[in-house]
This record gives C-alpha cells, sequence and structure tokens, in this order.
C-alpha cells in the first residue's frame, strides 16, 4: 500500500523510510525475504504460512512487527546488527542456524543500502534543473524500485532496455507458466477451452516485466520466439501440437499509442506468429486462430469486400488508437455522466477510437468491421500490473482500456467477457487474478484502509482529490463492467468518506482542504442509483442526497463533470426530498437558485416546497381579503388541509435568513388603506 503522494525532491523519513525499506526486502531474490528470514528464526512454518496466509493473519502482523524493530534499530539508530539481532530476536537469534544468520546479515546489509539510497531521491529537483540547462544527468534504469532495487536513486536519466531481446527468456517462462494457468482455470470453470483472448498491452507495463504479456500471447496461439546467441529475437515458430496437447487460442490485442510507439517490433512479432498460426491445418486440437479467420473472410465477402480485402481484414488481430493518436476517449466520456444515458453509446465511442489495425505491413488503418468481428466471442480479457504503487483505481487509463475493451466485447457480443489481471507486483511469485478479486484487495489495503486515508490527509487537498478520484475511477469500473462492482462498495465508500467511519474528522478535513472533493463523491454515489447500475438503500440515499444539497447551498455547486453539466442528477437529488422534513424549504429554494445561477437551467422542487412557501406569504402578509379574522377563543368553521410551519431546528435541514416579505406586505396594505380613504375624503367633498 502507497503511503501518501510523492514530492519531488524530498526523501523518505523515519517511520515511511522503514516501511519503503521493509517492503523492498519483502522480495525474494537469491536469498529469502526478510519475512521469511525471521519467520525461520522463529522457528515457524513458512510454507504453511505462505500457502494459507489468511489463516496466519496474527502471525504475519507480528512478523511485520519484528522487521519494523530490527530495521528501526539498525537504520534510524545506527544500532551494530549483532545487537539489534539480539534485541530484536532474543534467543532465537542465538539458536538460528549459520545460514539463517548469513542470511539475516546479507538482508540487513541490503536495507542499509537500500536506505542510503532513498536518502539520495533529494537529487530529483536539481536533476531537473540540471536538465532544463543543458547539463548532463546520470543515467539509471527506470523501474519500480520495491521490485527493483537497481531503479535507486531516483532523479537520473532512466533508460528502458534493448526492445530488440523482449520477450527475454525470462519473461517467456513466466509468460507461458501464466498463460497455462489461464487455460486451466477457465476449462476447470467452463467446461471447454477459451476460443478467444483479449489482452491489453502497455508500453509502461512491458518495461517492468520484459515481455510477460507478449510472451502469453504468442503462447496462447501455439507459438514461440526464437532468439540468437545473444538474445535477440530472430523470429517465432509454432510449438507443435504433439507438445501443445490443446488448442490453439486466439487473440485479439489492444494497444495504447505509447505502446505502439515504443514496440513496434513487439507488434511485428505477434502478427508473425498470427500468420504463422493461421496456415497451420489438419491438425488434432482445434485451430480457433485460422477458424475465425476463415469464418471472418466469408462475412467480409458477404458484405461486399473484395476477396484481398476480405482475407486482409479477417487476419487483423492487434487494434489501437489513430496513428499518433493516444486514449481511447472514454476518460472524457465516462465522467460526463449527464450527457449520455446508456453505455452503448460509449461503447460506439470505444470503437470508432480504437479500430485502427497494426500488423507487419499495415500500420493504422481505419478498420471498424475488422475490429467489431474481432471482438465477438472473446472470452475473456486480460491487462498486467506490474507494479507496487499504482492499481487498478488510482487512474483512469486501467478501466478505459480494460474496461473499455470489455464493454466493447459485451455490446458486439451479448456476452460480458471474464476479466483477469496477470499480477506481477512480486516477480518471484507472479500469477493470474481474477479482476473482482484483485480491485476487492486493493480497496480493502488502500481506500479503505485509514492508514492510506491519513497518508493522503497529509498532503491537504492533493490527497482530497486522491480520494475523490478513487470514487470516480471506481464509477469508471461500474460503467465499464457493471457486474465486477458491488453495491456495497459503493455504501462501504459513502460510510468512510461521508459518514466518516473510522472517526477521522474527514468532514473538517473536506471542508478546510477541499469542500468540493466531498461534493463531488456525494453526487457520484448518488448517479449510481440515478442511471440504475446499484439499488442503493432507500434511507442512505436520502442521506446522500441531504449531503448533497447541503453542500450545494452552503460551498455552491463544484461544476466536476457529473454535478454541474448534469441536470437529471441535480433533479434526481431533488425528487429524492420530496418527502418533507429531510430538509427544510429554504434550503431547497436555495438549492433551486444555486443550480440556475450555476447551469442556468431549472430545478422543480417538490410540492411541499411549494406549498410551505405559499404558507409563509400568507401568514406574512396577515389575514387575506374576503376572509372572516378568527377572534381569539373562537370555534374553527372548517378544517384546513396543508403543511403546518413550526420552528423546529433538524439535524438534516439547512436554515437560511428569513425574509423581508412580511414588512412589504404590510407596507402595501397600509398603502391601499390610506389610497381608499383618500377617495372617500374626496367624494364626500364633491356631495358637498
Amino acid at each position: 500500500m502507497p503511503y501518501g503522494l510523492h514530492i519531488l525532491g524530498v526523501s523518505l523519513k523515519g517511520e515511511g523510510l522503514i516501511s519503503m525499506v521493509t517492503a523492498m526486502l519483502g522480495v525474494e531474490t537469491d536469498i529469502p525475504s526478510i519475512q521469511e528470514i525471521i519467520y525461520r528464526s522463529l522457528k515457524m512454518d513458512w510454507k504453511k504460512m505462505k500457502k494459507h496466509p489468511g489463516k496466519h493473519i496474527k502471525e504475519a502482523e507480528k512478523i511485520d512487527a519484528v522487521c519494523e524493530v530490527l530495521l528501526t534499530k539498525v537504520i534510524l539508530e545506527k544500532m551494530p546488527p549483532e545487537k539489534a539481532f539480539s534485541q530484536a530476536l532474543g534467543k532465537n537469534y542465538t539458536s538460528a542456524s549459520t545460514k539463517e544468520k548469513g542470511w539475516l546479515k546479507e538482508i540487513i546489509k541490503r536495507g542499509i543500502d537500500y536506505a542510503e539510497k532513498l536518502g539520495q531521491c533529494n537529487q530529483e529537483i536539481k536533476s531537473i534543473l540540471n536538465g532544463l540547462n543543458t547539463g548532463y544527468i546520470l543515467p539509471g534504469p527506470g523501474n519500480d524500485p520495491i521490485r527493483a532495487p537497481d531503479a535507486l536513486p531516483t532523479g537520473r536519466n532512466f533508460y528502458g532496455f534493448n526492445p530488440e531481446k523482449i520477450p527475454t527468456k525470462a519473461a517467456w517462462k513466466v509468460g507461458k507458466k501464466l498463460a497455462d494457468d489461464l487455460i486451466e482455470g477457465y476449462l476447470k470453470k467452463n467446461g471447454r477451452y477459451p476460443h478467444k483472448t483479449a489482452l491489453v498491452l502497455w508500453a509502461t507495463e512491458t518495461l517492468r516485466h520484459h515481455g510477460v504479456m507478449e510472451s502469453k500471447a504468442l503462447y496462447l496461439m501455439g507459438a514461440r520466439p526464437v532468439w540468437d546467441g545473444r538474445g535477440r529475437i530472430k523470429g517465432v515458430e509454432l510449438i507443435p501440437e504433439s507438445e501443445l496437447k490443446r488448442p490453439r487460442i486466439d487473440i485479439l490485442v489492444s494497444a495504447s499509442g505509447l505502446y505502439r510507439d515504443v514496440f513496434p517490433i513487439q507488434i511485428g512479432l505477434i502478427d508473425d506468429a498470427v500468420q504463422l498460426v493461421i496456415r497451420a491445418e489438419k491438425e488434432k486440437y482445434e485451430n480457433f486462430v485460422r477458424l475465425h479467420t476463415l469464418d471472418a473472410e466469408q462475412v467480409f465477402k458477404e458484405k461486399g469486400y473484395s476477396e484481398k480485402e476480405a482475407a486482409e481484414f479477417a487476419r487483423f488481430r492487434i487494434f489501437g488508437a489513430p496513428n499518433q493518436g493516444y486514449g481511447t476517449g472514454l476518460n472524457e466520456a465516462i465522467p460526463a455522466s449527464g450527457t449520455w444515458e446508456k453505455d452503448d453509446k460509449l461503447s460506439d465511442l470505444y470503437i470508432n477510437r480504437m479500430n485502427y489495425a497494426y500488423s507487419r505491413n499495415v500500420w493504422g488503418k481505419k478498420s471498424k468491421d475488422a475490429f467489431k468481428q474481432a471482438l465477438k466471442g472473446t472470452d475473456m480479457v486480460v491487462h498486467s500490473r506490474s507494479t507496487n504503487l499504482f492499481g487498478v483505481l488510482d487512474n483512469d487509463d486501467f478501466y478505459q482500456y480494460m474496461g473499455g475493451l470489455a464493454m466493447a466485447v459485451r455490446n458486439v457480443s451479448g456476452k460480458s467477457p471474464e476479466l483477469y489481471v496477470s499480477d506481477a507486483k512480486d516477480p518471484s511469485s507472479p500469477k493470474m487474478v481474477n479482476f473482482a478479486k484483485f480491485m476487492g484487495l486493493e480497496t480493502r489495503a488502500r481506500y479503505f484502509n485509514p492508514k492510506w486515508i491519513t497518508g493522503m490527509k497529509e498532503h491537504g487537498y492533493s490527497g482530497a482529490r486522491e480520494m475523490a478520484k478513487f470514487v470516480e475511477y471506481l464509477w469508471g469500473w461500474q460503467v465499464t463492467t457493471p457486474k465486477e462492482v458491488s453495491k456495497e462498495m459503493w455504501e462501504q465508500a459513502y460510510q468512510v468518506y461521508v459518514e466518516d467511519k473510522y472517526g477521522m474528522k474527514l468532514k473538517e478535513f473536506f471542508e478546510k482542504h477541499s469542500p468540493h472533493a466531498l461534493q463531488s463523491i456525494t453526487a457520484r454515489i448518488m448517479e449510481v442509483e440515478r442511471k440504475g447500475y446499484q439499488k442503493l438503500d432507500e434511507k442512505l440515499l436520502q442521506k446522500i442526497a441531504v449531503d448533497y444539497v447541503a453542500s450545494v447551498v452552503t460551498q455552491g455547486m463544484a461544476c466536476c463533470e457529473h454535478t454541474c453539466n448534469n441536470i437529471a442528477l441535480n433533479q434526481f437529488a431533488a425528487n429524492i426530498l420530496s418527502i418533507p422534513g429531510l430538509v427544510s424549504p429554504s434550503t431547497m429554494l436555495k438549492f433551486q437558485n444555486q443550480v440556475k445561477l450555476s447551469t442556468g437551467l431549472d430545478v422543480k422542487t417538490p410540492d411541499w416546497v411549494k406549498d410551505a412557501e405559499e404558507k409563509e406569504k400568507e401568514s406574512a402578509a396577515g389575514t387575506a381579503p374576503g376572509q372572516v379574522k378568527e377572534e381569539a377563543g373562537s370555534k374553527k368553521l372548517e378544517d384546513v388541509k396543508g403543511y403546518e410551519m413550526k420552528e423546529k431546528k433538524d439535524e438534516t435541514a439547512t436554515e437560511l435568513p428569513t425574509s423581508g416579505v412580511s414588512v412589504v406586505a404590510i407596507l402595501i396594505v397600509l398603502g391601499i388603506v390610506a389610497l381608499i380613504g383618500r377617495g372617500l375624503w374626496k367624494g364626500m367633498r364633491r356631495q358637498q
């Protein structure tokens, strides 16, 4: 879990430094992780814990505490390692084996080195200024420091690697295993092999995993890379079916704009494999790549394409934005939820943006029919995460690419594909994870975790913005993959951030740093109900509407994509509050005025507000013309139905200043009486 935000040129210190070093030492390399070493030193069963981590939470917490104590003593207190071992482990260190003691000494040595390099990250601003001044900046590899400590210190002119070596032999081994796990899991769940799998390729991910996703794409089709003596890719070859022992699974690749620019070699490599597999025939197992190609050729011919065009379009498997274009466009359209009602409009936007084909011989050819045909029958969508810093809910790119692809498949095929994440955060134990599970773990570890919230609070308005962004990105997944986001996630988001479930004084925090961030959160949760994605608890929905209206009244409209540009949502809020007593009439009128002021559009207030307003006017004006004033103690002639106006302060009602209607009304009545008197006096003079 990332703690807080990185500040340019500021190195980690204290608890933050220890947490980072602990995380870096938690990756198994040529020696075990620090957690495993401590486990073994304390005579605990590491393999058992590793296999069933959920059953050993208390043990894991104990080990983490020992790690922090040990590193604190050595790094912060500068205590000699031997003394720190004795204090942190007690008699267990004395009885530890020679191998375990050797591991401890080496792991602490590395921890001290990591801490020193983390302390050098304050050179970032200096390096930027040096670069702007055309100066020399020391080079260094770029990566996630937890999975690749060589990336430290930051502030260097980072480089990647030779793309001619992608995928590496190590990445091929990992990708092959993950593809086997993916196929086996699908077969076990569905009783058949997958026919087609879509993969999302990002340049930043490939820079980290060195070609795991590319290896997966090749192996699914039953092809593999061929390297020369220096580890460079020189081509691809078919894996014989006697070795593969399963069908050749078709693929669809959605490549980002940056991937297209940085890895054209890999696009050509994957396309070479596609064409090679299409030519493979008369095999024992089904070849879905060839089968789908022949079917697509026939479809295109029936649509009027020439034989040459039909053959070309049927063989496209790699698609993306137009050449020199970036992004799917969904990151701007989905937040503007007041401009669309159904996701078919969004799906069309995605398809129109991402239907440009790329291959060995074609570069950015508009191919809408080919893309829609390729989307049909997709069983799974796979993306990768190879960083400990970023997840699936802290940016809009993940949902616009993976979610957008899943949405397009659903709208074209009429069926939602299964979603999986290739989790390589820990390079020593990569695995395929069901998307819903991956996202659930992230929400619990970060956004619903008091420690994560505490870290964000330290950054004031920026932290408030990150909290609101989480809710916005959850909305992105709700729209693109409705089945993957539960009602409980939204209710918990309200409880944590609006109701302040953990008692972290979040209301005061938002009011001080960014009241509109909180308003944006409440509006988005309400929008989930309005557009029919979830059926929230009625009482909860009323509370959300009260919070939203009160925020608009006291802070003005946030005017984010889903408030000012969404009159339907504001009307929805007013409709929820149609039950008298949830807010005061004056609050509703003030809300109506604020919406009008910000959008130029009218929100219809509930009938009870109008009735209360009329009654207030009548009461302020005194006795109405033709009405007999009732004497004190006299009997009422009839019952009067209406809303009773009482001076009552309610916790959910926001009162506004009393108007001057009564004073004006009295002056008008006195004026009328004076005019009548003057008329009578003139009439009497004429008669005289």
